[in-house]
């Protein structure tokens, strides 16, 4: 086990800064792939496979929803881990400055 422990803040909030890109990257091409296989559906809807298409579409837009939110989820608990260990180490420098009791 190491000796010290180094949580670096920066690298933390730059994961989170990457984690928000890659979940806003992906609305337009989340949204364009959705409406092909919609419109897939719509042609073929006199066949099986159009309805079949447009419940994997309504499968994928909610998977695919979810996996954007946990991703959003995930930046937000990276960033408050930061802010916490910045507060953190904050709070006990002041403390070896101003020992209780002192």
């Amino acid at each position: 086990m190491p000796e010290t422990m180094d949580v670096k803040t920066s690298e933390l909030r730059a994961s989170a800064h990457a984690a928000d890109h890659l979940a806003d990257d992906n609305d337009s091409e989340i949204s364009g792939a959705l409406k092909k296989t919609r419109t897939a559906a719509d042609a073929l809807s006199a066949w099986t496979l159009g309805p079949q298409l447009d419940r994997t579409a309504a499968d994928w837009e909610k998977g695919l929803k979810d996996l954007q939110s946990r991703i959003r989820k995930a930046a937000t608990g990276l960033r408050a881990t930061a802010d916490s260990v910045d507060r953190t180490d904050a709070h006990t420098a002041r403390s070896f400055h101003h020992p209780q009791g002192r």
